[in-house]
């Protein structure tokens, strides 16, 4: 109430609104939590509602392993487990670090095309003649059944299957690949020279 000319000053009401915790999540940049042995994984951190440059580490099993928005996991073993942490750099973000999503990674073993007695991994059949059908065939074991195979002739041109027949045309010495690939994607190859003569 006015008291000796005076009154009470203006007054208003200032609304203080919450701010959205930060988060953040991570995947691998295909998606999917399974890989094959020997292949990289790389993992990408997505961030919510942090001040721009928070630190983030990368933990493998509980180990620091790497830092930045992005982190590839060079030689994964099965069971590896992947969690980022993040941390704010202002004042207001109490530096409190945030955990992410953990991913457990499945890693498949690659099929396994078994060497020969006589060297290299697959049998050629038949004669090394131009124009003459040979067979080409390999035994293959581990990874995920059913396989499917892929020859390259060494020529420009390519087979499927195990075993299969193919004629080259015309005389000279040609890598011939084979690489199979299992149910879950994994792939191993083997690339012989083979030479053909004139009779």
């Amino acid at each position: 109430s006015p008291c000796c000319g005076w009154s009470d000053p203006y007054r208003d009401t200032i609304v203080v609104l919450p701010t959205p915790p930060p988060a953040i999540t991570i995947q691998t940049a295909t998606g999917s939590g399974e890989t094959c042995e020997g292949s990289p994984v790389v993992f990408v951190a997505q961030l919510q509602n942090f001040a721009p440059n928070p630190s983030i580490t990368w933990l493998v099993n509980g180990t620091p392993a790497g830092t930045g928005v992005s982190f590839i996991l060079s030689n994964p073993q099965p069971g590896d487990q992947v969690q980022a942490i993040a941390q704010g750099n202002t004042p207001c973000s109490r530096r409190q670090p945030i955990p992410s999503n953990t991913i457990t990674l499945t890693v498949h073993d690659r099929p396994q095309i078994q060497p020969l007695a006589t060297g290299g991994c697959f049998t050629i059949s038949g004669n090394l003649i131009p124009g003459e059908l040979i067979t080409l065939s390999a035994t293959v074991t581990g990874g995920q059944p059913p396989y499917r195979y892929y020859w390259d002739l060494g020529d420009g041109r390519g087979a499927v299957g195990n075993p299969a027949t193919v004629m080259y045309p015309s005389a000279g010495t040609y890598r011939v690949r084979l690489v199979v690939e299992d149910d879950n994607g994994c792939t191993s190859s083997n690339t012989v020279p083979v030479s053909y003569t004139h009779l």
